[in-house]
């Protein structure tokens, strides 16, 4: 039987659990009132809104396109929208039927196309037909406040994004913990996307910074083979994040006496310790002894140890970097 092989997101996202820290978890509790709790300052646009709606344009009456903005272009829309779910939040008065609203878009006036549109609108389609989610944050329960702007912040395709949405309203509605979560995320592991992954790991970023065990829970999901590559991306960016946020918070842990010696060979150390070896091998300095040439050669050891491909390992080459820099600063 041949020996077990890690590919580059385990063995970063696990070395990244090097930094956990033994503080206990600080989840936001579940929704009060008709206004869903947010956190304004998180990387997550779920857990910064305060009403995610599935609707559908009914119909859409938009208006000319007149100049806005060098290279930019703009037009009002009258739309006629149905709710047909709510899946963060509460409306009142619930609609009775399409709720009639007002917004604007913007697009591009030539072929010069770098700086980004403006507007939650200007980036689907307003034709009547495919379902949409919107992300909104408002203080008003009004269907129509909601769905324009200030308060819209973000409209998606429905079909992107409704898998893992309907996992990540259940765990704000229910309070679940991390592996209920993952267990309801593990089925539909293909059809998630990037803003399932940011919440992942910003609803659980306590929780990951607490126990070792929740940050290789994460790290496990996040070498999923069904996972599309945005969104494993998305993933190692949210550890990369995590790390690069909270790095104070992680103190001193003594060594594993658990961890085989160098000379029992990685493909018969435990995935954890298999991890660990890229950042440990460099503990001497925060660029470890010989700077930075050292750890690339630890790296590069390490890859060819368990076999893996040195072109696949570029993206998580900085996420590396990142933990090998914080542990050495402190002392790891």
């Amino acid at each position: 039987m041949p020996p077990p092989r890690f590919t580059p997101v385990v063995v970063t996202v696990l070395a990244l659990g090097f930094v956990a820290c033994a503080r206990p978890p600080r989840r936001s509790g579940p929704p009060r009132g008709d206004r869903a709790m947010t956190q304004s300052t998180s990387r997550s646009v779920v857990l910064r809104s305060s009403h995610i709606l599935l609707v559908k344009v009914v119909a859409a009456k938009p208006g000319p396109w007149v100049p806005f903005k060098p290279g930019l272009k703009s037009r009002k829309v009258q739309l006629s929208i149905a709710i047909a779910e709510t899946l963060r939040g509460k409306v009142d008065p619930a609609p009775d039927g399409p709720v009639d609203v007002t917004v604007e878009q913007t697009d591009y006036d030539g072929e010069l196309m770098m700086q980004p549109l403006q507007g939650s609108w200007s980036r689907v389609p307003i034709d009547p037909g495919p379902e949409l989610v919107t992300f909104s944050d408002s203080a008003s329960q009004r269907a129509e406040r909601m769905l324009e702007e200030p308060a819209c912040k973000l409209v998606v395709l429905a079909e992107q994004v409704l898998p893992g949405l309907r996992i990540a309203a259940q765990a704000l509605a229910s309070d679940l913990p991390l592996k209920q979560t993952l267990d309801l995320a593990a089925p539909v592991t293909g059809k998630l996307d990037p803003i399932f992954a940011e919440f992942l790991w910003e609803r659980y970023a306590d929780d990951a910074m607490a126990s070792q065990r929740a940050f290789d829970s994460l790290a496990e999901f996040s070498e999923r083979k069904e996972l599309t590559p945005k969104t494993r991306q998305a993933l190692i960016d949210g550890a990369y994040s995590l790390v690069s946020l909270r790095g104070d918070e992680t103190p001193t842990r003594e060594p594993d006496r658990n961890v085989p010696s160098k000379s029992a060979g990685n493909h018969e150390r435990p995935a954890a310790a298999a991890g660990f070896q890229g950042v440990r091998g460099s503990r001497t300095g925060p660029q470890g002894r010989g700077g930075v040439p050292a750890a690339a050669r630890d790296r590069r050891r390490r890859d060819a140890a368990l076999d893996v491909d040195p072109h696949q390992v570029s993206v998580t080459a900085d996420v590396t970097a990142m933990s090998q820099s914080i542990g050495g600063s402190r002392g790891c």
